[in-house]
């Protein structure tokens, strides 16, 4: 567990910003969300210094994920999200693996097989990556 009393951890810190395309992975949803109209409904969290979209639910996305430095930055990040709609169901998630992040989780549980590219582009509301057999007819 980390400890926001010890001398290495940084401080504690969230910052909300107003508008979405103040984020950094902005363009990486707009590209890739099926209902771009989500977009007007994220809330903008800068962690660290770091502004990242959270994404709510809504038409065919049922759920998303905040990735937190560490449990302590995921409450903060969980309280500020209480305060929005679209996001049922909060909850943290430690990180599964040494190299990955906690997170903030909201909306349904994320299928269970990651490996899944299709299952996971839907949950996520996602528009869904081409199979590789389309891929490979696309004219050069």
């Amino acid at each position: 567990m980390h400890d926001p009393l010890c001398p290495e951890h940084p401080p504690v810190h969230i910052v909300e910003l107003p508008r979405p395309e103040d984020a950094e992975d902005y363009a990486y949803f707009a590209r890739r969300l099926a209902d771009v109209r989500l977009l007007e409904r994220s809330v903008v969290l800068s962690v660290m210094g770091v502004a990242s979209l959270a994404v709510p639910v809504g038409g065919t996305r049922h759920g998303g994920f905040y990735s937190v430095p560490c449990m302590c930055f995921g409450l903060k990040v969980r309280d500020a999200l209480l305060r929005h709609a679209g996001f049922p169901r909060l909850r943290l998630r430690p990180a599964p693996h040494p190299r990955t992040c906690d997170a903030v989780e909201w909306g349904g549980p994320e299928p269970t097989a990651w490996s899944d590219e299709a299952a996971m582009a839907r949950f996520h509301g996602f528009v869904e990556p081409p199979t590789r057999r389309q891929v490979s007819r696309t004219p050069a």
